[in-house]
């Protein structure tokens, strides 16, 4: 018997980087992406690229945008 459409979803999310299931889960939790979502997913990305981030909540977003 074939499993539930979910079922593919999930396995297939296996496949993905960390920050890409992140934001999945994000999506099926909410229909949109919080600013606060996209600055924790836009410090996964530069992390796992190797990039230092800086500390402290909004300090990812601005420093990308030009903003301190």
């Amino acid at each position: 018997m074939a499993g539930a459409p979910i079922d593919d979803v999930v396995e297939w999310s296996e496949t993905l980087s960390s920050w890409k299931r992140d934001a999945l889960r994000r999506l099926a939790i909410s229909n949109e992406l919080t600013e606060a979502d996209i600055d924790a997913l836009l410090g996964m990305v530069k992390s796992s690229a190797g990039f230092k981030l800086a500390a402290g909540p909004g300090t990812v977003r601005n420093s990308v945008c030009g903003r301190a």
